[in-house]
C-alpha cells in the first residue's frame, strides 16, 4: 500500500508542484493539498493520512505558536517540514516541537519519499546542513557542562538542558504554567524538572535553587532585578501552579 501524503503549504503554485512532484514517485499517494490552517490536524486525520508536509518561509514561521499548536494537534501523525527559505537559524528548534523531519527547498523527489518512509519508521530526518549544525551545537555544549563540572562540581553539571532552561526561567519568576507555555510542554513536565533540578543542586526550594545557580554560574542574572521572584507558597513547596 502506497504511503498516503497531506500537503499543505500557503503558497499554491508551490503546493501544485510539490504535489504533481510526490505523485511522480513510487510508493506515496498525495491524499489532500490545502492551505496552513488551525483545521488541518483535524483534516489529516480525518482523511488519514501517514504523514503531513508542512511548506514554510523560514525558521520563524517553523517555530511560531501557531504552527506549534499544529504540531501537537497533529500527535502520533508524523510531520515534514520543507523550508523554503535559507534561514535556518533557530529551524531545529521545531524537533522540540514534535517535528520528526526538516527538509531543505533543494530536495527532491526521491530525496522526499525517502524523508517519508525514514519518519514512518519512527526516525528523526534532517538535512545535511542541519545535521552538523546539531554536531557543533551538541559539541559546544558538552564543552560548557565540562567547564561547569569543572568549576563547580557535579551539582551544575548534571542538569540537562532543559532543567537549566527551566531553572533560568524559574530565577525570572515565572510560574509553572509560563514556563509550560513559553517551552511548549505540560505544567506536569515542569513539576517534574523542578523536582528533579532541586534534587541535583540538593536544595529544598526554588528560591534556593535560584540563588545556587546564580551564586555558581549556572544561568545569567535576570534583567528585571538580578534576582529570584517569587511568592511564600512558592518558597516553602518547591512549586507554583
Amino acid at each position: 500500500m502506497p504511503h498516503t501524503i497531506f500537503i499543505a503549504c500557503d503558497h499554491v503554485l508551490v503546493r501544485h508542484a510539490l504535489g504533481s512532484l510526490l505523485r511522480r514517485q513510487p510508493g506515496v499517494e498525495v491524499a489532500a493539498e490545502e492551505s496552513v490552517t488551525a483545521d488541518l490536524p483535524a483534516a489529516a486525520r480525518r482523511i488519514g493520512v501517514d504523514v503531513v508536509v508542512i511548506v514554510v518561509d523560514g525558521a520563524q514561521v517553523a517555530v511560531s505558536q501557531p504552527y506549534a499548536a499544529i504540531y501537537r494537534q497533529l500527535g502520533t501523525i508524523p510531520t515534514l517540514l520543507l523550508n523554503l527559505a535559507d534561514d535556518d537559524e533557530s529551524l531545529l528548534d521545531a524537533l522540540a516541537l514534535g517535528v520528526r523531519g526538516i527538509i531543505d527547498k533543494n530536495a527532491d523527489g526521491a530525496r522526499l519519499v525517502k524523508c517519508i518512509r525514514e519518519v514512518l519508521n519512527g526516525e528523526i530526518t534532517i538535512s545535511k546542513r542541519l545535521a552538523s549544525r546539531l554536531v557543533v551545537e551538541y559539541v559546544t555544549s558538552y564543552g560548557e557542562r565540562a567547564r561547569r563540572q569543572s568549576a563547580n562540581g557535579k551539582r551544575g553539571a548534571e542538569l540537562s538542558d532543559r532543567e537549566l532552561e527551566v531553572l533560568s526561567r524559574l530565577a525570572r519568576g515565572e510560574s509553572n504554567k509560563a514556563i509550560a507555555d513559553h517551552m511548549f510542554i505540560s505544567v506536569h513536565t515542569v513539576r517534574a524538572h523542578v523536582r528533579s533540578l532541586m534534587q541535583k543542586l540538593h536544595v529544598q526550594n526554588r528560591v534556593q535553587a535560584a540563588t545556587y545557580a546564580l551564586k555558581h554560574g549556572l544561568i545569567q542574572a535576570p534583567a528585571h532585578d538580578g534576582a529570584p521572584r517569587t511568592d511564600a507558597a512558592g518558597a516553602s513547596a518547591g512549586g507554583r501552579r
